[in-house]
């Protein structure tokens, strides 16, 4: 028998698979006079917004702390508006990972409520990019005190950084099932507008046609997967797990979750249908984990569920 002194563990490649990805995140909580605000969390713009134009206000200062001198301005300020923003030179959106603004609705304690007082910011286009690391984390510094603006005008408002960590720690933990605390926005539209119209029919039809009707619910499911699949196979391509099963549906899969139709969602983000996912992987991995479209600013937030 081996003698205890000098064994080590030895982790190999095959337990080493879904290794924890680099993804600059922090949390920051809601306060007014001291004391914890809360949003209807249904009302994801109304705090999404103000903390994204705060992120505008910095972004001069943020260049300033990091840029090395003249020359090296106009870059440095390419890159936050592209990190922070999500933004191009011309102010134009872009469609690489940029700084995500995501909403955590209230699901930890005895007594969750489903209303957001933190916001989390997470760049998951990050990597091992130290340069854009810096950025996140002196916007970081940055937005701590700062107030919330409503067009303008000062609403009482301020972030502060969460001083215990519990937030992060959740959100960014191991997990093999996450489950969504904001609904997913799907990326497309499941029907054509003429399947559309032969689902209604057969809906309308189904006491005399079941079979009929069976087989368009059937093609409308398989659909629905396919995007959700899709959605989150893109969200999670970094951590090579795969998708073992997939649940979905209209109402909240966790406490004090809203149904998924109840949540506002304007412009693009209102062209497609809202849900609510659970998703278990055939291994654990590392959150902040956002799916779908909108998933930038506060759609799709996926909570992990295991234990």
């Amino acid at each position: 028998p081996l003698p205890a002194a000098g064994v080590r563990a030895v982790t190999y490649a095959s337990d080493a698979r879904a290794a924890d990805r680099e993804v600059s995140t922090f949390v920051l909580g809601l306060w007014r006079h001291g004391k914890r605000c809360s949003w209807d969390a249904r009302l994801l713009r109304q705090v999404v917004g103000p903390v994204r134009h705060l992120l505008d206000e910095v972004r001069a200062e943020v260049v300033d702390v990091l840029a090395r001198g003249p020359s090296d301005r106009p870059a440095m300020e390419a890159l936050v508006r592209r990190v922070l923003l999500g933004h191009d030179e011309s102010d134009k959106p872009i469609s690489e990972p940029h700084l995500a603004s995501l909403p955590l609705p209230s699901v930890l304690g005895p007594y969750p409520d489903g209303r957001v007082r933190r916001i989390a910011l997470a760049d998951f286009g990050g990597g091992d990019n130290s340069t854009r690391r810096a950025i996140v984390e002196t916007a970081q510094v940055l937005l701590h005190g700062r107030e919330l603006l409503d067009n303008g005008l000062g609403t009482g408002i301020v972030l502060g950084t969460e001083p215990d960590g519990q937030w992060l720690r959740a959100i960014t933990k191991r997990s093999r099932t996450w489950a969504t605390v904001t609904p997913l926005v799907q990326q497309a539209k499941e029907l054509t507008g003429n399947e559309w119209k032969r689902l209604v029919e057969a809906r309308r039809n189904a006491e005399q046609e079941p079979a009929k009707a069976a087989a368009r619910e059937l093609h409308l499911q398989k659909r629905r997967r396919e995007l959700v699949e899709r959605s989150v196979r893109q969200a999670t391509e970094s951590q090579e797990a795969g998708v073992e099963s997939i649940e979905f549906a209209s109402g909240g899969p966790l406490a004090a979750v809203h149904v998924a139709t109840q949540y506002r969602a304007t412009g693009y983000l209102g062209e497609t249908p809202k849900l609510h996912v659970r998703v278990t992987f055939d291994c654990p991995i590392t959150g902040p984990i956002a799916i779908g479209r909108g998933r930038h600013v506060g759609f799709g937030v996926l909570w992990p569920t295991d234990g």
